[in-house]
């Protein structure tokens, strides 16, 4: 955290938003939405599907990634990875520091 701090990288004071029904996609009708200061937007499905996007006027896909299961808890994020509890297990996403 500490090293987060000092880059001003860490998440701030916001935290992850669940979006009504209404706002999802078709196959996708549950998001939870985080974003961080480092200028990328979480996207997972309760369906297991993560999308990574860079924020811009026109925001761009980093990462696609189906994790095969259901998803219905608050990610975490620590190190450069994203940690996801899913029905089965635990799942990182990313290289980690």
């Amino acid at each position: 955290q500490a090293a987060l701090d000092r880059a001003d990288q860490d998440f701030g004071s916001g935290g992850p938003v669940l979006l009504p029904n209404s706002a999802g996609v078709p196959g996708h009708p549950h998001l939870l939405v985080a974003a961080g200061k480092e200028g990328r937007i979480y996207l997972l499905s309760e369906t297991g599907d993560t999308i990574v996007l860079r924020a811009g006027r026109e925001p761009r896909v980093l990462e696609r990634s189906p994790l095969g299961e259901r998803m219905v808890a608050s990610p975490a994020i620590s190190e450069g990875q994203v940690f996801i509890r899913a029905d089965e297990g635990l799942v990182s996403i990313g290289r980690g520091r």
